[in-house]
């Protein structure tokens, strides 16, 4: 269990010439491995008064030492923990920015070209010789492929800013990987349009009680239907006559009379993959 016992107060009931208040209060900490010390309750929050100097908050925390084990199978570590009160952020090398806050979110979007293979079927009437010289005519169907190039998948960030990251939340972020979620609804996907598959998050501490989060997204737009227009009417082509819906794949569906083909599409995922109750249980609650 974490606990935290303070040790001294530097208060001073005094101000240097410019009005600026400094203040520290330092305290022993027992911690467990999986956690934060300067998180542990019983250590004052960012922005919390002093007690008997109200126009001072607290601008930072610092680990001054770390003692040791505190418990014999180490499970347990103590530590001496700095928390820097002033009423000016005369403890901060520089004022937190906003992006550092707990609060900031914020989207980013890209582009990337892909290219698409667009099969379609050419049927021809074809005549076979036989050893013996007997021909037979038969009506097969040819494959042949456009390239779309023109394609572009859209890759959508969303940055937040988490308090702790542990084995727990990257447990869930793998969890998640190659889901499917609903960037434009928040309760179950109701109302919402865009389906995104989710590729994963890059955290990065920042300091010892903020870590920064980029989420991402990948965005299949589909693509419309290939113009067939210039080919001759005698080669009876056939294709997909639709556009592509998102995340759908082209498939050709072989007949047993050989007389009929289809080209047809068909989804790259199940319903199951779709878990928007997992994206919004994502640390630092990117969806929302």
């Amino acid at each position: 269990m974490a606990t935290a016992t303070e040790l001294f107060d530097s208060y001073k009931p005094t101000a240097d010439v410019k009005g600026s208040r400094d203040v520290r209060r330092f305290y022993v900490v027992t911690d467990t491995l999986e956690d934060n010390p300067l998180l542990v309750s019983g250590v004052p929050n960012y922005y919390d008064v002093h007690p008997r100097l109200p126009q001072a908050k607290v601008d930072s925390k610092t680990i001054e030492t770390k003692i040791g084990p505190a418990s014999n199978d180490g499970t347990a570590m103590q530590y001496i923990v700095a928390v820097n009160y002033s009423n000016d952020q005369s403890y901060r090398i520089t004022n937190k920015p906003l992006t550092r806050e707990i609060s900031y979110k914020a989207w980013s979007m890209s582009f990337s070209k892909r290219e698409i293979s667009i099969p379609y079927l050419l049927g021809e009437t074809i005549t076979l010789v036989g050893s013996e010289g007997a021909t037979v005519t038969k009506f097969v169907w040819f494959r042949h492929e456009l390239k779309a190039d023109d394609v572009w998948n859209i890759n959508v960030s969303r940055r937040v800013n988490v308090n702790s990251w542990t084995f727990a939340d990257t447990k869930r972020i793998m969890d998640q990987r190659g889901k499917f979620h609903y960037l434009d609804g928040l309760t179950n996907g109701n109302n919402a349009t865009t389906l995104a598959k989710f590729m994963g998050a890059d955290p990065n501490q920042l300091e010892a009680d903020r870590w920064e989060v980029t989420y991402s997204w990948l965005i299949d737009p589909g693509n419309p239907s290939p113009d067939l227009s210039g080919l001759p009417i005698e080669m009876q082509p056939q294709w997909y006559p639709h556009p592509r819906p998102p995340f759908y794949a082209y498939i050709v569906i072989p007949q047993t009379d050989m007389l009929t083909a289809f080209v047809d599409v068909e989804p790259t995922y199940h319903l199951t993959d779709i878990d928007q109750a997992g994206g919004l249980a994502l640390p630092g609650n990117p969806l929302q």
